[in-house]
């Protein structure tokens, strides 16, 4: 894929599936990428668990849970999702539609697996999986388009060309507002941050232009993640 296919395609689907099985990206990207996705579907669930893995999935991303402790976390609930399904005569009194909203939640907290697109491994690869459960929830092309805009949020021009921060452009003020925006989820800081980086110097016009875009920004945000050293 080039850069000028990724910023044409209006397919999650596909770049979903690129992303995971030829760039590759990374799994905290990924990850990151799929909570975003799923929070607007946090009204469809009715299960308190399935929202709570999109915190845990979170906070394995970013490192303050690691990964045995995402398990033994995930395992009650991932537990009781199909024993929900597996129970024989049960009259389910979930609608499909909030089924494949808790179903796509729960897979943000699933373990990266092997990338392999040829290979005949009986995991779901997380990631697009989680994309094709909400786009079988709704095909629509705002839809669509939401997903898009958040893959191009959280990996931008990365996977097609390096951009660097040189250190000299991340100072003390830089970090500090960068840091309150990701913690205190207030993307709509990204502007200032913008300014703050011209202030420092930086005359990259991907990284200027990004953080004074429209967005939605997310935790994951490439331009962020340069300031932080993230991948």
């Amino acid at each position: 894929m080039t850069e000028a296919e990724w910023l044409r395609s209006n397919d999650p689907r596909l770049l979903a599936d690129w992303l995971f099985f030829d760039a590759p990206a990374s799994d905290r990207k990924l990850r990151l990428f799929s909570v975003a996705a799923c929070q607007p579907l946090r009204h469809l669930v009715a299960n308190p668990g399935a929202l709570a893995a999109l915190d845990l999935a979170e906070a394995f991303a970013d490192g303050r849970i690691d990964e045995a402790g995402l398990q033994v976390a995930t395992r009650p609930l991932w537990e009781a999702y199909h024993a929900r399904h597996n129970a024989p005569g049960v009259v389910e009194a979930v609608t499909a539609e909030a089924d494949d909203a808790e179903c796509a939640c729960l897979h943000t907290t699933l373990p990266d697996v092997p990338r392999d697109r040829d290979g005949h491994s009986d995991l779901y690869p997380p990631t697009p999986e989680v994309v094709a459960l909400i786009c079988r929830l709704d095909s629509r092309l705002p839809s669509l388009r939401r997903l898009v805009t958040l893959l191009h949020d959280v990996f931008g021009p990365l996977p097609f060309r390096d951009i660097a921060l040189a250190p000299s452009w991340l100072t003390s003020d830089v970090q500090l507002l960068a840091r309150g925006i990701y913690e205190d989820n207030a993307f709509d800081r990204m502007p200032i941050l913008a300014d703050a980086l011209e202030d420092a110097g930086c005359d990259s016009v991907d990284v200027l232009n990004h953080c004074r875009g429209e967005g939605p920004h997310v935790r994951g945000c490439w331009a962020l993640d340069l300031v932080f050293g993230n991948e």
